[in-house]
């Protein structure tokens, strides 16, 4: 007699065990449907309107962003600004670009197919820059120049542009909420990220 109620009883409470489980279960699964899908929502990207004119010859950080949130325009954005454009350029030893643009500069010495010895140089005369666009899923551009007042026109644009400091250092890191943005000063090189 003990062993049947005994036998009920455990019968019971696992029947409730395994009730009580899917019943809290698929509020768990409905909650994390609705997670997803929320995530996977596009987001419209925040357009960046410094009160800094960019300088005439250098990519502007807002130009920069819109590269970024619009990879497929890159070419078109680069004609516009009188970039040349270089697809897969590769830094020997450091970095494979997907796109490297560059402006009034010579492309370094050629190593191979798609492989170059360092970014970009200046020529002598004129305002030089280049645009490193890391490749898909990086999401990352690099912004550099060789003049002190290029590079102080780029940080005006960040400083203007609704960003705050958010790290001093070597590399100062300032961030928007949309996008982090790094300054470094010793290559005179501005690098935009958008926040993970």
């Amino acid at each position: 007699m003990k062993k049947k109620s005994l036998l009920t009883a455990a019968f019971a409470l696992a029947t409730a065990s395994v009730l009580t489980t899917s019943l809290t279960g698929c509020g768990t699964a409905k909650q994390t449907t609705s997670t997803q899908q929320q995530a996977q929502q596009p987001t419209t990207p925040q357009i960046i309107n410094p009160t800094v004119d960019a300088h005439a010859d250098v990519l502007s950080i807002k130009d920069a962003a819109l590269m970024l949130n619009y990879p497929a325009k890159a070419d078109s954005i680069a004609k516009a600004n009188g970039y040349t454009v270089i697809n897969r350029y590769g830094v020997y030893r450091v970095e494979t670009y997907a796109k490297m643009l560059y402006k009034n500069c010579t492309p370094a010495k050629s190593m191979g197919k798609n492989l170059y010895e360092d970014t970009p140089k200046p020529k002598r005369k004129g305002t030089s820059s280049y645009v490193a666009v890391n490749p898909d899923g990086a999401e990352s551009i690099i912004i550099g120049v060789f003049n002190a007042p290029a590079y102080q026109n780029l940080v005006e644009q960040v400083k203007t542009g609704g960003f705050t400091l958010d790290m001093a250092g070597d590399e100062d890191a300032y961030t928007n909420g949309h996008y982090n943005i790094y300054c470094y000063s010793g290559r005179k090189t501005v690098r935009i990220e958008k926040v993970r």
